[in-house]
């Protein structure tokens, strides 16, 4: 099996090149090699890391903060964590279940979840599930604030 690698890059020495870059950015592959990059410099990532999720990734949002990221996977669960590497910070990381729907049999139905978009002020995110449903969360209070329909 391959493993669920996440590589994040400081692009702090980019920013003076391309006002649109953000300080940090994290990539998902299906290997532990790093992505292809159309930036022409060579880049090393500033860390590497397991996904937390047992299934392949779909999508990872970076905290506006930069403190951490999200991340979601094909088996419907987000990812919280923070990218201080210190036991404290890596405790408070976290994962949870969402868009599933029960069916008549009352078997739930797991979507993926397709995107995530994390609010530039407030640090709620958003979640789009498979499912059609748009789910925003309080990632510090772990819980759902509300739920679009389809």
């Amino acid at each position: 099996m391959a493993t669920r690698a996440l590589h994040i890059y400081d692009l702090a020495s980019l920013a003076s090149s391309s006002s649109s870059l953000p300080q940090t950015a994290a990539t998902t592959t299906t290997d532990s090699q790093p992505p292809p990059t159309a930036i022409p410099i060579s880049v090393e990532p500033w860390q590497r890391r397991e996904s937390s999720l047992k299934f392949m990734t779909r999508a990872v949002a970076c905290m506006p903060n930069d403190a951490g990221y999200a991340s979601s996977s094909i088996e419907g669960r987000v990812a919280v964590e923070w990218f201080d590497p210190s036991p404290d910070s890596q405790a408070r990381k976290y994962a949870f279940k969402c868009h599933r729907l029960a069916n008549d049999q009352g078997i739930d139905v797991v979507y993926p979840v397709n995107a995530l978009a994390f609010h530039p002020v407030h640090g709620t995110f958003a979640s789009g599930g498979g499912d059609g449903f748009v789910a925003l969360w309080d990632g510090v209070a772990k819980r759902r604030i509300r739920q679009y329909q389809r």
